[in-house]
């Protein structure tokens, strides 16, 4: 059966029916469109402007191409969307009608279709990532970066209320530059939460664990609501060649305590040692070497010379100075010599200490005996 509309005494325009069900839609006798099942253009192409500079064609190799004002921008096919430009930048928009809404990227399966989401809220200018339909990780207008948490309050905020985890609940909040205040008036550049929070209030709790290949190697626990211990391995299951007959009185008169102050706080006197001083006496005490210097690249330094970053392009550190990232009296270079400096852990000369009591203990209740 034929059912005919003519445009024209030529046959401009014609629809044509068939028993399968399909229509052809003809125009001067060519088939331009055939309706049935699916939809075939001619030439697998579906024009969207008179001039078919806007297309979406289906081409012969099992791909959709997608062309606008002439030019190829995109195209669909078994390997998902890829978006080509014919000069940078290559760019893939999703525009929101109005600045008070959400643009977002689902990406679900047949049971959820935004279990997965990639948002922008365009009233507060950040960025959310969700997985299992809760947001996980947020950005906010600041560049500011929370994780967990609902709230971000300091520049990297990090917040965990997994009590099945091997610590139970952890908490991490980091500030740089201007560090928060908190109700105490106190700078508060680094917070932990550990086990002992307000709801087991008293019981000992792991805040830092610090570990290496061969498992944990120190903590830092909360002992109890008020105090904090900073352990290092000590176990007697960890240790062999056990001595307790040493000489330690003449090890200790070897070290120099003094009084000094450091260049960065000329008027701030402290007691201490010289780290090169400690190192052959009590080697375990002191990291690095005396003079240790190391070969840095791209690196940026305050006006007297000390370095403060490393692995700045020039082109970084002219736009910080633009924006305040970096003082104007700063000064950049490719490449330059900059010393490691050494440090020092007094806890390490504890031991030291009690056993020269004790031998001077013991001689004084020799004395006293004779």
């Amino acid at each position: 059966m034929t059912v005919k509309i003519n445009a024209d005494t030529s046959d401009g325009l014609k629809f044509v029916s068939d028993t399968s069900g399909t229509v052809d839609i003809q125009s001067n006798g060519t088939t331009k469109l055939t309706v049935g099942t699916t939809i075939d253009c001619q030439g697998n192409e579906l024009v969207l402007d008179s001039d078919a500079d806007t297309s979406i064609h289906a081409s012969t190799d099992d791909e959709i191409d997608i062309k606008v004002g002439g030019t190829d921008v995109g195209k669909f096919d078994s390997t998902g969307l890829e978006v080509t430009s014919a000069s940078a930048p290559c760019d893939l928009t999703i525009k929101c009608p109005n600045n008070t809404g959400n643009s977002s990227i689902f990406l679900g399966d047949t049971d959820d279709i935004d279990v997965g989401m990639i948002e922008y809220g365009h009233t507060a200018n950040d960025m959310g990532f969700y997985t299992n339909a809760t947001r996980q990780m947020l950005i906010d207008s600041d560049g500011h970066v929370g994780v967990g948490i609902t709230s971000i309050q300091a520049h990297l905020h990090v917040d965990s209320e997994d009590t099945g985890s091997t610590f139970g609940r952890a908490a991490l909040a980091v500030t740089t530059g201007d560090p928060t205040v908190n109700s105490s008036n106190q700078l508060v550049v680094l917070a932990f939460t550990g086990d002992n929070d307000t709801t087991n209030e008293g019981t000992a709790g792991t805040f830092i664990s610090f570990r290496d290949s061969g498992g944990e190697i120190g903590t830092i626990d909360g002992a109890s609501s008020t105090t904090v211990v900073y352990g290092t391995s000590s176990d007697y299951r960890l240790k062999e060649n056990v001595n307790y007959s040493f000489d330690a009185t003449s090890r200790l008169k070897q070290l120099k305590p003094a009084r000094f102050n450091f260049t960065k706080k000329p008027d701030v006197t402290v007691d201490g040692f010289l780290a090169h001083e400690v190192s052959s006496i009590v080697p375990e005490a002191i990291v690095g070497t005396k003079d240790q210097t190391k070969e840095a690249k791209n690196v940026v330094k305050k006006a007297d010379g000390r370095m403060i970053h490393e692995n700045v392009t020039e082109a970084e550190w002219t736009q910080g100075k633009a924006d305040g990232t970096y003082a104007n009296d700063t000064t950049w270079s490719a490449t330059a010599t900059v010393p490691v400096y050494q440090s020092i852990d007094q806890s390490k000369l504890v031991p030291l200490l009690v056993k020269t009591i004790q031998e001077l203990e013991a001689r004084i209740t020799a004395l006293e005996s004779e």
